[in-house]
């Protein structure tokens, strides 16, 4: 019984230390934007809007705004013969 309360424990120690050692990152993403998830510098996934936590070893995310944007286009000139 005292082998399994030391187990126990040091299986919570490690745990413990594993969450404090592993960098969680936290990104919002808005309703406005998609994110874009990163892995080992490739592209893995589009991540819809919300609070997302990841792992910061081998992934990133990149926010990114899918707002329409209008852009004016003037005119060319026609030439004539």
């Amino acid at each position: 019984m005292v082998e399994l309360l030391w187990v126990v424990v040091l299986v919570a120690v490690l745990l413990l230390v594993a969450v404090k050692v592993v960098p969680i990152k936290r990104v919002i993403v808005y309703e406005y934007q998609k994110g874009l998830k990163y892995s080992r510098g490739r592209y893995a996934a589009t991540l819809n809007a919300g609070n997302i936590g990841f792992s910061q070893f081998f992934s990133s995310i990149v926010p990114v705004d899918i707002r329409p944007q209008f852009v004016t286009i003037h005119g060319q000139d026609v030439s004539q013969r």
